[in-house]
């Protein structure tokens, strides 16, 4: 008895040791600079500095749409997608060849679907090497994968749900529902037009705890909220702050923040609170320029809003400005996208490279 004693205890010292490292070895994790610049200057596989759209998906990795392709960065490593994201279009120069990528969402089973300018939709099923690519267009011959247009604004998906996909494009919406692990089939924009005013949808966001989806237009917000598209309502913005919505964020409560052309507008479902935000009352640091991108932190009461004139930060009711003069670490004024990742580093996109942000130090 007195040997087993003497073991239990040697076990529970054992124990603490290895629960004491282990807490010791979290709380030292490496942590990089507050601000990390990525450019074509200082990445080789960095293959343009102009980016559309950022997606952070599950397993850590992020992934950024540019004119030439997307590439993506995990743990440190680069990589880059190009030639399965070409398509062509044709005008007064006769044709082109093009990559530009617009929009990029997660989907079921870890799918990246990626949404193009003039070239449709392209889904990656990373992990499927018998059907890796798969292409939608309105000038598919196969009546499931045609979509409202080539030309997309947006992509989200319901990937822990049924998997249903919403795409935005400037011809109306899209919505893909699977029928097994690959195929599924699209419904059209005629099913959907009653809620919508004009066809020109530019953006389009998912709340991932309830999945419901929300549309940006010139006027307003519809916004369905249940997995057969079938229960839809609608939010008007009217008088001096109807203008047009050109990306959108939804937070942990389901206020949706709207960034238009002038001005940010938030507005809840549930409560039907709205606020409505411009350099009028924010004292200038929302400055009265386009708000192209919005992101939002599910675990501070933080808001960023990305414009042509700058960052902008709004953390409870403080407002803070952020560009060149007051922040040199940003490439650019001029911000185009903006994500978090898995580890909590802020993902900023301009039309002159990415800046990765994280008060706390970059997060590897």
């Amino acid at each position: 008895m007195k040997f087993m004693s003497n073991s239990l205890k040697i076990l529970m010292f054992l124990s603490i040791i290895t629960f004491s490292c282990k807490k010791n070895t979290t709380q030292s994790l490496p942590r990089g600079p507050i601000w990390l610049l990525f450019t074509k200057s200082n990445t080789e596989t960095i293959i343009d500095d102009n980016i559309h759209t950022i997606c952070a998906s599950n397993d850590g990795k992020v992934w950024l749409g540019t004119d030439s392709g997307s590439v993506s960065y995990s743990n440190g490593v680069w990589s880059v997608i190009r030639d399965s994201l070409t398509y062509y279009t044709y005008g007064q120069g006769g044709k082109q060849k093009c990559q530009k990528v617009t929009s990029i969402a997660e989907g079921r089973n870890n799918t990246i679907w990626f949404g193009l300018d003039g070239g449709g939709i392209r889904r990656f099923n990373r992990f499927n090497p018998q059907r890796t690519w798969q292409r939608y267009s309105p000038s598919e011959s196969d009546p499931i994968n045609r979509i409202a247009s080539d030309y997309i604004t947006g992509i989200v998906t319901d990937k822990f749900r049924n998997g249903d996909v919403w795409v935005s494009t400037l011809s109306g919406i899209s919505h893909y529902v699977p029928s097994s692990s690959i195929d599924g089939i699209w419904h059209q924009y005629s099913e959907y037009s009653d809620h919508f005013t004009s066809s020109l949808v530019r953006c389009v966001v998912m709340n991932p705890s309830n999945g419901w989806s929300f549309f940006g237009t010139h006027d307003g917000l519809p916004y369905v909220y249940d997995q057969n598209g079938y229960i839809w309502g609608r939010y008007n913005l009217s008088g001096s702050e109807n203008y047009p919505i050109h990306s959108l964020a939804v937070d942990y409560s389901n206020t949706v923040w709207m960034g238009k052309t002038f001005g940010v507008t938030s507005w809840n479902p549930g409560t039907t609170i709205q606020h409505h935000y411009s350099s009028i009352n924010t004292n200038s640091q929302l400055p009265n320029e386009l708000v192209n991108t919005v992101a939002v932190d599910y675990f501070y009461n933080i808001r960023w809003f990305g414009t042509n004139s700058g960052l902008t930060k709004m953390q409870d009711t403080t407002w803070t400005l952020l560009n060149q003069t007051t922040t040199p670490e940003l490439p650019s004024n001029k911000i185009q996208a903006l994500s978090y990742d898995t580890k909590g580093n802020l993902w900023i996109g301009t039309d002159s490279g990415i800046v990765a942000y994280n008060p706390g130090g970059f997060q590897y």
